[in-house]
């Protein structure tokens, strides 16, 4: 009787490709056993003999994204902050472009004063200090952004030296 199951459902078979899908979740290390477990309908201690099986190609697929994640130039500082500086200096460039028209505009026109830049340069100057920003807490010069801080319920008692208290209330008060 069991010459007529077929194949794939016979207790205890798994396909290549669902093996090689556990290989893979087990190679990113983005879930535990149980959880690689839980998402491919197989036990914990299958995807525990699997690991212990594949040792060598879950290590080469870890080597692989740990490699292709280099080439992501997001993934390295130094490049995130070169771009950052580059992205400065194009908008210092178009700042001094806008900056040269209206200069030239106000020749032409003959007056004595320049007027104001308009909106379009308050906005690269913008731009300009949120990369800034950005620079220094990255390179750490700046603290992260955080919640702030609040201040206990408890209640303050400040005192000044050389001043007597009763005597200021005795004065305000007329006691």
């Amino acid at each position: 009787m069991t010459d007529t199951i077929p194949a794939l459902s016979k207790p205890g078979f798994r396909s290549p490709a669902r093996k090689r899908q556990i290989i893979f979740d087990i190679a990113l290390n983005d879930l535990n056993y149980r959880q690689i477990a839980a998402k491919h309908s197989v036990t914990k201690q299958y995807v525990a003999q699997v690991a212990v099986a594949n040792r060598a190609d879950i290590d080469e697929l870890r080597a692989e994204v740990v490699e292709k994640q280099r080439e992501l130039w997001v993934m390295d500082p130094y490049q995130r902050a070169l771009e950052r500086v580059t992205d400065i200096e194009r908008l210092k460039e178009e700042m001094r472009f806008l900056e040269e028209a209206r200069d030239a505009f106000f020749d032409a026109m003959g007056g004595d004063t320049p007027e104001p830049i308009g909106e379009q340069w308050l906005k690269l100057l913008e731009a300009k200090h949120k990369l800034l920003r950005m620079l220094e807490e990255s390179a750490g010069q700046l603290p992260q952004r955080s919640a702030p801080v609040h201040a206990s319920d408890e209640s303050l008692h400040h005192v000044v030296e050389g001043v007597d208290m009763s005597r200021v209330q005795q004065a305000m008060f007329g006691e």
